[in-house]
């Protein structure tokens, strides 16, 4: 894994990680690179980047290249998923996964507030990881890749028009964002979360969730079938509510003394349906008292955390959704402190942020969770195979 701040252009960037990481790996890409993909949103020429990485470093002719264009922020994580799929198909390769992102010909030189905003947050920035299937390189491995989990909610409008790139009435192009787009996100996420905790939660905490939620509906004397696919299919679910409200709906533990978590029990998940302005089926009248509010732990599952980098906002409710430390986000608000929002390429500025500091340990699990136009919300879990040696000397300040 390599990461270089901003450059003046695409090559500097791309080449620079890319060679970072052969000079790390020691291999000689003609030899030992079988697939190449490459993932950028607001820069897509002809030729492509990945044939302008297979030009630079004369690639022989048998590689397999991929470009993804125009799928936001979160495309790195679906990029890692694809050089998964295709590790699974052609044994004993290697995939070389670059996510960037070129403003040079989408500055937005107009007018209007809401296609400002990318001006002052986005910035040039790339990665390059390395993911293979060829059994001799395990001893060297870092990570394990242990899940991906997307969502797409395109479907919606509302969503489909969150992050936009058109022209204004001046005729300048931008991406615009939209003022709902918090909410989206929101909501975006609590279907991610629904499909990625039952993969990742250990079952005691499965079962302290069900608990709670069988507690609640006899409650509410909704026990049964239809009560409880009311609450799950319906909303409430693990993650329930949407936008900023949907902060008290997952939860974990935060750190005691000497760094060990304790637990916390904020919010809940009927408490954020209300507060987003759903009501859930069989809801409690004023008099009715409710069960007592139970957020999954999801401390239980991970040691670290790296957030896309989205804006300060973002951070700020992923830290109180999921009830973590600052400690638990300080590799996110690093990187947009130090480099703004490189885009697909921010979560792995953060995982080398954690590997530098010395906090990655063999056995360590880290949840990259990122945020993309379309909309999209993408998770990838990776499992740390060994310690990494701290490397203080690459920890930057502004």
């Amino acid at each position: 894994m390599a990461a270089v701040p901003m450059g003046p252009e695409a090559e500097q960037v791309i080449f620079g990680v890319v060679d970072e990481l052969l000079a790390r790996t020691r291999l000689d890409p003609r030899s030992s690179i079988d697939i190449v993909i490459v993932n950028c949103s607001l820069f897509s020429p002809s030729p492509s980047l990945s044939a302008m990485i297979v030009n630079h470093y004369r690639l022989r002719s048998s590689v397999r290249t991929y470009n993804l264009g125009g799928m936001g922020c979160s495309a790195g994580v679906i990029a890692v998923e694809l050089a998964r799929d295709l590790l699974q198909v052609y044994r004993g390769a290697r995939a070389l996964v670059v996510s960037t992102e070129n403003l040079t010909q989408n500055w937005y030189l107009g007018a209007e507030r809401s296609m400002l905003v990318g001006n002052a947050l986005f910035r040039m920035g790339g990665s390059a990881v390395l993911m293979t299937s060829v059994s001799a390189d395990v001893p060297r491995c870092r990570y394990r890749l242990a899940h991906v989990v997307r969502t797409h909610v395109g479907a919606d409008d509302q969503a489909y028009d969150s992050i936009f790139e058109m022209e204004d009435v001046q005729g300048a192009r931008g991406v615009k964002l939209s003022k709902n787009i918090m909410d989206v996100a929101g909501g975006a996420l609590k279907r991610n979360l629904t499909e990625l905790a039952p993969l990742v939660l250990p079952l005691r905490e499965q079962a302290r969730f069900f608990a709670h939620l069988a507690r609640h509906l006899w409650s509410q004397r909704g026990w049964g079938w239809a009560g409880w696919r009311a609450w799950v299919v319906g909303g409430a679910s693990w993650a329930g509510g949407t936008g900023a409200a949907a902060g008290a709906a997952v939860g974990g533990r935060r750190r005691g003394p000497g760094g060990r978590p304790t637990p916390t029990r904020t919010g809940g998940l009927y408490g954020a349906a209300a507060r987003a302005g759903r009501t859930p089926p069989s809801a409690p009248s004023a008099a009715a008292p409710s069960a007592a509010p139970y957020v999954p732990d999801f401390h239980t599952a991970f040691e670290h955390f790296c957030f896309h980098t989205g804006g300060r906002p973002v951070i700020d409710v992923l830290e109180k959704a999921l009830d973590l430390s600052p400690v638990d986000v300080e590799a996110s608000r690093y990187a947009l402190r130090v480099y703004g929002n490189t885009s697909s390429a921010s979560v792995w500025y953060e995982m080398e942020f954690l590997e530098a500091a010395g906090r990655m340990h063999a056995g360590d699990r880290t949840w990259q969770l990122a945020f993309g136009s379309g909309f999209k919300c993408n998770s990838a879990v990776w499992v740390a195979l060994r310690d990494v040696p701290p490397s203080p000397e690459l920890i930057r300040e502004e």
